[in-house]
């Protein structure tokens, strides 16, 4: 006999978003979160964390972990692997908690559920430099907003794709404005699918689930 689903898709769901906007509190409040090299890792280790915590407090099992978490490959040092050779920086096999008995380990190119976190920032104020013309602040110099959002086209590329293979995506935007400048995202040049919410004066942030379809 199967064992009993420990959860359902919806729960999952409303777990995944449940998760970000606990996140979104947390990083409203620290906003020099923003001025790191690459704060996109740090969102992404907050909610990993948090995510796994709530899944094991909801089943009842402080031993799962069917949760894998690889951040290198969200930032530009690491140019974007082709689509079919792609992962997401969290992904999760979900056939335990839906009651599937004895699942072989899920091929990491194919999860269940997976998760992607960007953060797009402007430039800041002005650029220092130290006597040897160096950033002397990390994150300097900056990367352009269009580049910025050429990677996250491709994010959203990546997502759509897992979605025909049976995979829930979800996509988590943070956009940092903190020079209060007017940029492509205020332009509505980069991300303008999304709806933003406003948590601070320069913080605003977006998400967008990607449905699993079944492949036609």
């Amino acid at each position: 006999m199967a064992p009993e689903p420990l959860m359902s898709l919806t729960q999952v769901r409303n777990l995944a978003e449940g998760t970000w906007e606990e996140v979104t509190r947390w990083f409203s409040a620290k906003p020099g979160i923003f001025t790191l090299p690459h704060p996109e890792q740090q969102l992404l280790f907050e909610y990993a964390d948090r995510l796994r915590r709530a899944i094991r407090h909801v089943v009842g099992d402080h031993s799962w972990d069917r949760m894998y978490f690889d951040a290198t490959t969200v930032t530009f040092e690491r140019a974007p692997l082709p689509l079919d050779e792609r992962r997401a920086p969290i992904y999760v096999d979900t056939r335990k908690l839906f009651g599937i008995p004895n699942p072989a380990p899920r091929d990491a190119a194919a999860p269940d559920v997976a998760v992607v976190i960007q953060v797009l920032r402007t430039a800041p104020a002005a650029l220092e430099l130290d006597d040897d013309a160096r950033p002397l602040r990390p994150g300097q110099p900056p990367t352009a907003v269009q580049l910025q959002g050429w990677l996250l086209e491709q994010h959203v590329q990546h997502l759509e794709q897992l979605s025909h293979a049976a995979c829930d995506g979800f996509l988590f935007v943070v956009y940092s404005n903190e020079a209060r400048r007017r940029s492509a995202v205020d332009l509505r040049e980069v991300a303008s699918w999304a709806s933003w919410h406003q948590p601070s004066e320069t913080l605003w942030w977006a998400t967008r689930h990607f449905r699993a379809r079944t492949l036609p």
